[in-house]
Formats: C-alpha cells, sequence, structure tokens
C-alpha cells in the first residue's frame, strides 16, 4: 500500500516535470519568435515607389531648367522638397507643386529617388541637344521640313553638288550657305552625310532606317 502511494507520487513529479520542461521549450520558441519578428518586419520594408512616369520628370525638369538658384539648393539637399518654410520662401516652385499634384506626391514621397531620376533625365535631354546640333542632325531636320528634296536627294545624294539641281531649289541653297558646316560635309560626300541626315530623322521617328542605294 505504501509502495503504491510512493510509485503514485514518483509518477506525479514525473508528469509535473514534462509539464514543467514543455512549458519551458514554449517560452524559448515564443521569445525567439517575438525577437525574429522586427527584423523579419524590417526585411519586408516596402521599396521606394518607382513609378515616376517621363512626363513627371520632364515637367520637373523643365521648372528646375528656368528656376537655377531653387534648382541648385533642391539637388543639393532633396529633403528640401518637404521643409514647409523652404517651399513657402520659393512661392514660384510652391505654386508649381500646387499645379502640379502628381509631381507633387512622387517627390515628396521621396525626394532624393526623385531627384536622382530627373538628374539622369537631365543628362539624356542634354546628350539629345547636343545631337541636335551635329551637322547630320541639323540637316535632317531641314530635310524633314522640304520633303520633296528629301526623296530626291535620297534617290541621287550628287543632286547636291548639281549647279542646276541648286538653282531650281532656292531653299537649299540659302539653307547651306547659311549653314557652311553642313555644306562642307555635304559636298565632301554627299551619299553617307544625306544617310547620317535621313537616320536621325528615322530614329527621332521610330522608323526603319533606310540607306540610299549608290
Amino acid at each position: 500500500m505504501v509502495g503504491d502511494t510512493f510509485s503514485q507520487e514518483s509518477r506525479g513529479m514525473k508528469t509535473r516535470k514534462l509539464h514543467f520542461k514543455g512549458w519551458l521549450t514554449f517560452s524559448a520558441l515564443a521569445i525567439s519568435c517575438s525577437l525574429a519578428t522586427p527584423a523579419k518586419a524590417q526585411s519586408t520594408k516596402p521599396l521606394p515607389d518607382t513609378d515616376t512616369t517621363r512626363q513627371e520628370l520632364a515637367s520637373f525638369d523643365q521648372f528646375l531648367d528656368s528656376h537655377r538658384e531653387t534648382a541648385e539648393q533642391l539637388r543639393k539637399d532633396p529633403s528640401l522638397v518637404n521643409n514647409e518654410q523652404f517651399v513657402k520662401s520659393h512661392p514660384d516652385l510652391q505654386a508649381y507643386l500646387r499645379q502640379h499634384p502628381e509631381v507633387r506626391e512622387e517627390v515628396k514621397e521621396n525626394p532624393n529617388a526623385f531627384m536622382h531620376q530627373e538628374a539622369r533625365y537631365e543628362r539624356t535631354e542634354d546628350a539629345d541637344r547636343d545631337m541636335s546640333h551635329k551637322p547630320s542632325a541639323n540637316f535632317g531636320e531641314f530635310l524633314d521640313s522640304h520633303a520633296n528634296i528629301s526623296k530626291d536627294l535620297s534617290k541621287n545624294p550628287s543632286l547636291a553638288k548639281n549647279e542646276e539641281y541648286m538653282a531650281n531649289h532656292p531653299e537649299l541653297k540659302e539653307y547651306l550657305n547659311a549653314h557652311p558646316e553642313v555644306r562642307q560635309e555635304l559636298m565632301a560626300n554627299p551619299q553617307s552625310f544625306v544617310a547620317a541626315a535621313q537616320q536621325f530623322n528615322n530614329s527621332k521617328d521610330g522608323a526603319p532606317v533606310k540607306t540610299p542605294k549608290p
């Protein structure tokens, strides 16, 4: 009888120990999960908004081009766009942001990222402007607005050296006199220069490039 009582107490103590160990294990798991939660939350932090459109960048770039002082300050410290005092002291900027809510939303959400994109857009625009100043690009713009001459020179680029053709097309003659750098390259190699000029127009319009036959 006493032995049975002792066995029961022994089994009860073992059961309590197992329950205690189980509680300790569960507590340890709960603590480790709670400690891991902030790290997980941090790793799933949303990425910056990247839906800025080219139109929004072009609009803000145009504004900055006409407000050099404001542009210089914002490029040095993009966070100024969220500084109420700065915006109020620059009424043109305040008015622009009010009139362009889509730009205001993008630039205020992530000033650094937006200004980085604007700077990249500015560099692209500068490269395009440099390209437009090349003689072939300049002549391409002339041909684009003189379809008949463009068609003639596409078929026979050497017409640029034909005095009779030049006399019958005074607008071409006047253009070449006003652009000696274009005339020099055109006369040196009519075929390749006309091809380069028309390639500029085709790339600008997104059309396939056609090289004139010799």
